[in-house]
């Protein structure tokens, strides 16, 4: 398995100098992969990819947590004696990381948590 990350800026215009040849080595690799039982992942916030290349993949799009989700996570990042939050204040909480990642999410949590001990209405008021 080969995993690319943020690949996106180096394939998204194959007709420069610089992303031709790129694109022209994934191709190759596709090829070669068709035979094997390895894959490659690739990764990114945005599809940008070549019309050459999106002929060849299958899409995942992995969308952002519901509200419960966000809930849920938060319940789990933050242990409960660290979470003085409740109410309308737990929903303003919930509401601030919608459009977030499940990964965001975490360490806007963690960096409160290290900053002040915990995750307090005062902080979900500003």
């Amino acid at each position: 398995m080969f995993v690319l990350r943020d690949l996106h800026p180096f394939v998204k215009n194959p007709t420069t100098e610089k992303n031709a040849p790129i694109v022209r080595e994934l191709r190759n690799l596709m090829g070669e992969l068709k035979r094997s039982p390895n894959i490659i992942i690739t990764t990114s916030h945005t599809l940008e990819l070549p019309d050459e290349l999106l002929q060849e993949v299958t899409v995942v799009d992995f969308p952002l947590p519901s509200v419960s989700e966000i809930d849920n996570l938060i319940q789990q990042l933050v242990v409960p004696d660290k979470l003085n939050v409740s109410g309308l204040a737990r929903e303003q909480l919930v509401k601030a990381c919608q459009g977030l990642s499940r990964t965001r999410i975490s360490r806007v949590l963690a960096k409160a948590l290290a900053a002040k001990q915990q995750v307090n209405r005062r902080m979900v008021m500003i």
